[in-house]
């Protein structure tokens, strides 16, 4: 067992070789065709997340930041504080990560304690099914490489062909919080219901709950294994070395207008055509065949919670309703722990992103309260101790944005 916890944690990167992470702020003080150019840019690179005072991270080269630079913005270098972040968590690797059987860590009391593989969180899910009368293992299909899109229903007495709440993790396989928060959520939600918590009655008596902590489950096994920086699915791309897709640019609506890229080696690679891997084409499927009320694609990191539009910055018709819901989201996570999320559009708040979730979710689905967080942290990968904090205030934010739309259905 030793051996192979030293090869997990030998796997865990702590170079990002002669690329740079680089820290943008000041677009305010630009004009607008700078900002246009800025953000073109920015689109197309590998975007990180927002640091703790509000600028905006990202991975590029020195030649990028002397771009940046001459288009005004203020750029600083952040590079030696991830990679010290890095060296740190591949030395803690063991108290970071659960490296036992995933029997075992399904199993462990202390599970939220500790980020969790593929295996451990479809075995904790399966041992919620034996637990809870109200929950209900299900898949969503398989993925390239043949594994399952695993999730759970969780569904109050009666239920089952109600309006559901659909909430999604893992469709960026390094973004490791996410996932903790989709397992933790299945399992409060189905709690709460039998120990006769009123409110969690009165949403399961009025939406089902379908829940996918593991959207991208090649990529995710793959940022475990292999290589921790890993972001897209693990299809390889005809006529290219590079692998994998962005599967948040591989949606059908507004595919391919902006903000992502045809390069396979890019990390917003939006594949050949909308819907070219799986992964995206069992959600277009599994959408198609059910009515969703809510949609949440939880990623990491930045604290932000953002609707649509991202292909566009011009407003959805119903943007009075999704930033009703998100500010009170954003409120009853503030209430927890004192985070701060930026709430808005996706293309205004961070950058143009098309072919996303939740424009598809929105758009040609007509979920109106369909949205894309961010969540806390400064990292992918923050210390494990950020997981039940993170996970107790998106719980908060999911109750009421389930509650404002309730009211406001």
């Amino acid at each position: 067992m030793k051996l192979a916890l030293l090869g997990v944690a030998a796997a865990y990167q702590t170079s990002i070789g002669t690329d740079r992470i680089l820290r943008l702020n000041g677009e305010a003080k630009l004009a607008s065709a700078e900002v246009d150019k800025a953000r073109d840019l920015i689109s197309t690179l590998d975007v990180w997340g927002h640091a703790e005072d509000g600028s905006l991270e990202l991975r590029a080269t020195p030649a990028h930041a002397k771009i940046f630079a001459e288009l005004g913005l203020n750029v600083s270098d952040a590079t030696a504080e991830h990679v010290k972040h890095f060296e740190w968590f591949k030395e803690h690797y063991d108290e970071q990560v659960c490296t036992k059987s995933a029997e075992d860590c399904a199993n462990d009391p202390a599970f939220y304690t500790k980020y969790q593989t593929l295996e451990a969180i479809q075995a904790y899910l399966q041992n919620l099914d034996t637990q809870y009368k109200s929950v209900k293992t299900r898949t969503w299909g398989q993925s390239y490489g043949g594994l399952n899109q695993m999730g759970v229903s969780v569904v109050g007495n009666g239920g089952g062909d109600r309006p559901i709440v659909f909430y999604f993790c893992g469709e960026h396989a390094r973004e490791w919080l996410p996932p903790m928060f989709c397992v933790y959520m299945a399992e409060e939600l189905a709690k709460r219901y039998e120990d006769g918590d009123p409110d969690i009655m009165k949403y399961m008596n009025t939406y089902d709950f379908h829940i996918l902590p593991v959207m991208n489950p090649d990529g995710y096994k793959y940022a475990m294994t292999t290589d921790n920086m890993w972001r897209k699915s693990r299809k390889p791309n005809t006529g290219s070395s590079c692998w994998g897709t962005d599967l948040n640019r591989n949606y059908a609506y507004r595919w391919g207008t902006g903000g992502s890229s045809k390069n396979p080696c890019d990390e917003t690679y939006m594949g050949t055509a909308a819907w070219d891997n799986v992964e995206t084409k069992n959600l277009q499927a599994y959408a198609t065949n059910n009515k969703l009320v809510i949609q949440t694609d939880v990623h990491a990191y930045g604290k932000m919670w953002m609707h649509p539009w991202g292909w566009t910055n011009a407003l959805p018709t119903d943007d009075a309703k999704m930033t009703g819901a998100g500010k009170a989201t954003v409120a009853a996570i503030k209430a927890v722990n004192g985070q701060v999320f930026a709430e808005g559009t996706i293309a205004n708040v961070i950058y143009i992103a098309s072919g996303s979730s939740c424009d598809y979710f929105y758009g040609q689905t007509k979920v109106v309260y369909a949205y894309a967080p961010e969540v806390r942290g400064t990292s992918f990968q923050p210390p494990a101790s950020n997981i039940m904090p993170s996970n107790q205030e998106l719980l908060e934010g999911m109750l009421a944005q389930v509650k404002y739309a309730i009211a406001n259905s």
